[in-house]
Protein backbone atom coordinates (compact mmCIF):
# COMPACT_ATOMS: atom_id res chain seq x y z
CA UNK A 1 0.00 0.00 0.00
CA UNK A 2 3.23 2.22 1.17
CA UNK A 3 4.50 1.40 -1.78
CA UNK A 4 1.11 2.35 -4.54
CA UNK A 5 1.30 5.74 -2.65
CA UNK A 6 4.92 6.79 -3.51
CA UNK A 7 4.38 5.40 -7.36
CA UNK A 8 0.98 7.48 -7.06
CA UNK A 9 3.12 10.37 -5.95
CA UNK A 10 5.55 9.99 -8.31
CA UNK A 11 3.67 9.66 -11.48
CA UNK A 12 1.75 13.08 -10.08
CA UNK A 13 4.83 14.88 -9.86
CA UNK A 14 6.00 13.63 -13.27
CA UNK A 15 3.12 14.74 -14.66
CA UNK A 16 2.77 17.99 -13.03
CA UNK A 17 6.34 18.45 -14.26
CA UNK A 18 5.52 18.23 -18.22
CA UNK A 19 2.29 19.97 -18.12
CA UNK A 20 4.61 22.91 -16.12
CA UNK A 21 7.02 22.24 -18.98
CA UNK A 22 4.14 22.37 -21.87
CA UNK A 23 2.52 25.61 -20.61
CA UNK A 24 5.88 27.69 -19.09
CA UNK A 25 7.96 27.52 -22.48
CA UNK A 26 4.51 29.01 -24.16
CA UNK A 27 4.19 31.78 -21.74
CA UNK A 28 8.03 32.67 -22.82
CA UNK A 29 7.47 32.61 -26.20
CA UNK A 30 4.40 34.80 -26.05
CA UNK A 31 5.90 37.06 -24.29
CA UNK A 32 8.97 37.10 -26.85
CA UNK A 33 9.56 39.76 -29.56
CA UNK A 34 8.38 38.92 -33.08
CA UNK A 35 11.27 39.63 -35.82
CA UNK A 36 9.67 40.79 -38.75
CA UNK A 37 11.89 39.11 -41.63
CA UNK A 38 12.09 41.49 -44.47
CA UNK A 39 12.54 40.20 -47.68
CA UNK A 40 15.83 41.88 -50.26
CA UNK A 41 14.24 45.11 -51.93
CA UNK A 42 13.91 44.60 -55.77
CA UNK A 43 15.32 47.27 -57.44
CA UNK A 44 15.55 48.94 -60.26
CA UNK A 45 18.08 52.18 -61.71
CA UNK A 46 17.49 54.53 -64.42
CA UNK A 47 19.91 57.13 -65.39
CA UNK A 48 18.49 60.46 -65.28
CA UNK A 49 20.44 62.15 -67.51
CA UNK A 50 20.37 60.01 -70.29
CA UNK A 51 16.13 60.36 -69.71
CA UNK A 52 16.57 63.75 -70.18
CA UNK A 53 18.49 63.79 -72.85
CA UNK A 54 16.19 61.33 -75.15
CA UNK A 55 12.50 62.31 -73.56
CA UNK A 56 10.77 64.27 -76.62
CA UNK A 57 8.63 65.91 -74.87
CA UNK A 58 11.14 67.76 -72.13
CA UNK A 59 13.66 68.66 -75.16
CA UNK A 60 10.25 69.95 -77.38
CA UNK A 61 9.35 71.78 -74.39
CA UNK A 62 13.03 73.04 -73.97
CA UNK A 63 13.29 74.54 -77.41
CA UNK A 64 10.38 76.63 -77.09
CA UNK A 65 11.80 77.90 -74.23
CA UNK A 66 15.30 79.04 -76.16
CA UNK A 67 13.16 80.57 -78.91
CA UNK A 68 11.49 82.84 -76.34
CA UNK A 69 15.00 83.73 -75.22
CA UNK A 70 15.93 83.61 -78.37
CA UNK A 71 13.04 86.45 -79.42
CA UNK A 72 13.94 88.84 -75.90
CA UNK A 73 17.55 88.67 -76.97
CA UNK A 74 16.63 89.70 -80.10
CA UNK A 75 14.87 93.33 -78.79
CA UNK A 76 17.51 93.97 -76.75
CA UNK A 77 20.12 93.66 -79.24
CA UNK A 78 17.73 96.35 -81.46
CA UNK A 79 17.37 98.34 -78.40
CA UNK A 80 21.45 97.98 -78.12
CA UNK A 81 21.84 99.24 -81.51
CA UNK A 82 19.76 101.99 -81.16
CA UNK A 83 21.55 103.17 -77.87
CA UNK A 84 24.88 102.78 -80.10
CA UNK A 85 23.95 105.12 -82.63
CA UNK A 86 22.83 107.76 -80.24
CA UNK A 87 25.66 107.42 -78.54
CA UNK A 88 27.81 107.91 -82.00
CA UNK A 89 25.41 110.66 -82.53
CA UNK A 90 26.42 112.43 -79.15
CA UNK A 91 29.94 112.27 -79.55
CA UNK A 92 29.58 113.87 -83.49
CA UNK A 93 27.56 116.66 -82.19
CA UNK A 94 28.64 120.10 -80.46
CA UNK A 95 25.13 120.94 -80.33
CA UNK A 96 23.97 121.82 -76.11
CA UNK A 97 20.78 121.39 -77.15
CA UNK A 98 21.15 118.61 -79.57
CA UNK A 99 23.41 116.89 -76.67
CA UNK A 100 20.42 117.21 -74.47
CA UNK A 101 17.92 115.59 -77.21
CA UNK A 102 20.82 112.69 -77.24
CA UNK A 103 20.81 111.65 -73.54
CA UNK A 104 16.97 112.08 -73.07
CA UNK A 105 16.99 109.35 -76.23
CA UNK A 106 19.52 107.34 -74.79
CA UNK A 107 18.21 107.33 -71.29
CA UNK A 108 14.84 105.81 -72.38
CA UNK A 109 16.73 103.52 -74.51
CA UNK A 110 18.26 101.88 -71.27
CA UNK A 111 15.01 102.08 -69.86
CA UNK A 112 13.16 100.08 -72.30
CA UNK A 113 16.44 97.67 -72.37
CA UNK A 114 15.84 97.16 -68.67
CA UNK A 115 12.24 96.46 -69.29
CA UNK A 116 12.57 93.79 -71.99
CA UNK A 117 15.16 92.21 -69.33
CA UNK A 118 12.98 92.43 -66.61
CA UNK A 119 10.02 91.15 -68.51
CA UNK A 120 12.53 88.04 -69.73
CA UNK A 121 13.53 86.91 -66.79
CA UNK A 122 9.89 87.01 -64.89
CA UNK A 123 8.83 84.94 -68.12
CA UNK A 124 11.88 82.56 -68.65
CA UNK A 125 11.77 81.73 -64.93
CA UNK A 126 7.77 80.30 -65.08
CA UNK A 127 8.60 78.75 -68.19
CA UNK A 128 11.40 76.66 -67.18
CA UNK A 129 9.90 76.17 -63.65
CA UNK A 130 6.63 74.62 -65.28
CA UNK A 131 8.59 72.36 -67.43
CA UNK A 132 10.78 71.18 -64.49
CA UNK A 133 7.56 70.49 -62.60
CA UNK A 134 6.10 68.83 -65.95
CA UNK A 135 8.67 66.77 -66.91
CA UNK A 136 9.41 65.58 -63.05
CA UNK A 137 5.87 64.35 -62.16
CA UNK A 138 6.22 62.19 -65.88
CA UNK A 139 9.10 60.95 -65.06
CA UNK A 140 7.88 59.34 -61.63
CA UNK A 141 4.59 58.38 -62.84
CA UNK A 142 6.22 56.44 -65.68
CA UNK A 143 8.35 55.13 -62.60
CA UNK A 144 5.35 53.73 -60.77
CA UNK A 145 3.65 51.91 -63.54
CA UNK A 146 7.05 49.91 -64.17
CA UNK A 147 7.13 49.00 -61.00
CA UNK A 148 3.77 47.53 -60.40
CA UNK A 149 4.35 46.17 -63.80
CA UNK A 150 7.51 44.30 -63.07
CA UNK A 151 6.80 43.98 -59.14
CA UNK A 152 9.53 46.27 -58.28
CA UNK A 153 10.12 47.98 -54.83
CA UNK A 154 12.19 51.24 -55.57
CA UNK A 155 13.24 52.99 -58.71
CA UNK A 156 16.21 54.72 -58.18
CA UNK A 157 17.92 57.61 -60.56
CA UNK A 158 21.31 58.33 -60.89
CA UNK A 159 23.37 60.72 -62.67
CA UNK A 160 25.85 59.84 -65.15
CA UNK A 161 26.89 60.25 -68.60
CA UNK A 162 24.28 60.03 -71.44
CA UNK A 163 26.50 58.67 -73.67
CA UNK A 164 29.79 56.74 -74.01
CA UNK A 165 31.45 59.49 -74.96
CA UNK A 166 30.42 61.37 -72.17
CA UNK A 167 31.90 58.93 -69.57
CA UNK A 168 35.86 59.55 -70.06
CA UNK A 169 34.81 63.75 -69.72
CA UNK A 170 36.34 64.85 -67.03
CA UNK A 171 33.13 67.16 -66.16
CA UNK A 172 30.92 64.48 -66.42
CA UNK A 173 33.40 62.47 -63.92
CA UNK A 174 33.54 65.21 -61.21
CA UNK A 175 29.33 66.07 -61.50
CA UNK A 176 28.86 62.41 -61.16
CA UNK A 177 30.93 62.07 -58.60
CA UNK A 178 29.92 64.83 -56.24
CA UNK A 179 26.03 64.48 -56.95
CA UNK A 180 24.22 64.27 -53.31
CA UNK A 181 22.57 61.46 -55.31
CA UNK A 182 22.88 57.58 -55.57
CA UNK A 183 25.89 56.34 -57.50
CA UNK A 184 26.24 52.70 -58.52
CA UNK A 185 29.95 52.11 -59.32
CA UNK A 186 28.53 48.66 -60.38
CA UNK A 187 25.39 47.95 -62.30
CA UNK A 188 23.59 44.52 -63.10
CA UNK A 189 22.52 45.17 -66.47
CA UNK A 190 19.60 43.50 -65.88
CA UNK A 191 18.09 46.27 -63.61
CA UNK A 192 18.99 48.91 -65.88
CA UNK A 193 15.27 50.31 -66.80
CA UNK A 194 16.55 53.71 -68.23
CA UNK A 195 15.84 52.50 -71.99
CA UNK A 196 12.49 51.28 -71.33
CA UNK A 197 12.13 54.56 -69.05
CA UNK A 198 12.75 56.62 -72.03
CA UNK A 199 10.66 54.51 -74.48
CA UNK A 200 7.20 54.68 -72.34
CA UNK A 201 7.68 58.56 -71.81
CA UNK A 202 8.04 59.13 -74.86
CA UNK A 203 5.02 57.04 -75.84
CA UNK A 204 2.75 58.40 -73.26
CA UNK A 205 3.89 61.93 -73.80
CA UNK A 206 4.76 62.32 -77.15
CA UNK A 207 5.62 65.73 -78.87
CA UNK A 208 2.88 68.14 -79.47
CA UNK A 209 1.84 67.95 -83.18
CA UNK A 210 3.56 70.35 -85.93
CA UNK A 211 6.60 70.69 -83.10
CA UNK A 212 9.61 68.42 -83.45
CA UNK A 213 11.77 68.48 -80.85
CA UNK A 214 15.46 69.87 -80.36
CA UNK A 215 18.49 67.75 -81.39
Amino acid sequence: MARSLCWTKATGLVVLGIVAGWVIPSQQTSNAKTVRRVDPPRIAYVNIAKVLQQFERSNQEEAKINERKADFEEKINAERDILSQLNMHYQASDDPTRKKELQEQALATMRRIEAIDDEATKELLVLTNNKSVAVYEQVREIAAELAKERGLDVVEGFPSAATQKEERSPKISQLTLQAPAIIPLYLNPDLDFTAEVIARLNKKFPPELGNKPAK
